[in-house]
């Protein structure tokens, strides 16, 4: 086996090791004072909880309002529709009131190859401030290389819940 051919096959073999998988998990916002209570799905990572990993008073973008706005979040993270924002970026925790961009999002880069879903390049950004996104912040995170058809089974399983 040639130099190039070797190296190839070292960066695939890394790049399986570095395999996670994408699980997503109930869990409940409390409520009170001028808080909504929700109860919303976040995403777990190698059985990691990503909204533990991150700051703020964000929820999953997935698990709580409109089904048809569940449906569409589903079709981006897979890749089926593009990305939330105009800079190729998809949100993945948003306001708990509201889900608008507006009030700020964990966003993130989502790729797809020939065998995983790539999440990278964590970031906080919301649509009124033009330094955005803030990655700084969140370069720890990530990236993370999800089996493309672990990835797909998880949301589908997920989509499949959503009554119309």
């Amino acid at each position: 086996m040639d130099k190039v051919a070797r190296h190839a096959n070292e960066l695939i073999g890394q790049m399986d090791n570095r395999t996670s998988k994408l699980e997503m998990v109930w869990k409940q916002r409390a409520g009170g004072g001028r808080a909504t209570a929700r109860r919303y799905l976040d995403f777990a990572v190698d059985n990691h909880s990503l909204f533990e990993m991150i700051s703020g008073d964000l929820i999953g973008r997935l698990g709580w309002g409109a089904n048809e706005n569940n449906r569409e979040s589903v079709e981006v993270l897979l890749l089926e529709k593009p990305p939330d924002l105009q800079n190729g970026r998809c949100l993945l925790y948003v306001c708990p009131e509201c889900g608008d961009i507006g009030c700020g999002a964990l966003t993130v880069k989502i790729e797809k190859t020939r065998e995983h879903f790539v999440w990278k390049e964590f970031g906080y950004e919301n649509n009124y401030y033009d330094r955005m996104p803030l990655l700084e912040e969140y370069k720890h995170i990530g990236p993370f290389f999800f089996d493309k058809d672990q990835y797909f089974q998880a949301l589908s399983d997920y989509l499949k819940s959503v009554k119309d």
